[in-house]
């Protein structure tokens, strides 16, 4: 894993790379996250769903605990990804500071993650 960018003590932004498949769990106790793949495709699980995510897609993940996979890795062709994590501390003092602003939500069902399909400003 090469390398993170932490806030306030917090990790808002980490960078992954792998040359073979991986499973990891991941464990949000406090935070949310933004996982976003560069190279390579993945799947997240969460206790209620499978999120197939491709190249250049990307899933929000609320709180929880989820398995992380990469897929088809290679030497010759390495998963490459990044990840944004959103603790409460952190968006608090943007939301505070008039920094960020939440639309109200429109979903009537809860969901634990949320895949996003490709995106032009998350690709520069």
């Amino acid at each position: 894993m090469p390398g993170k960018l932490t806030i306030n003590g917090h990790v808002f932004a980490e960078m992954m790379k792998s040359p073979a498949d991986i499973r990891m769990p991941n464990i949000m106790d406090n935070d949310a996250c933004l996982y976003y793949i560069l190279n390579g495709r993945g799947e997240v699980y969460s206790p209620t769903e499978k999120v197939v995510i491709q190249q250049k897609d990307s899933v929000l993940m609320k709180c929880g605990s989820y398995i992380g996979c990469f897929l088809d890795a290679s030497p010759t062709n390495m998963h490459e990804s990044v990840g944004f994590h959103f603790h409460p501390e952190v968006v608090q003092r943007l939301v505070k500071a008039g920094r960020l602003k939440f639309p109200e939500s429109s979903s009537e069902e809860p969901v634990s993650a949320v895949k996003l399909a490709a995106n032009r400003q998350l690709e520069n």
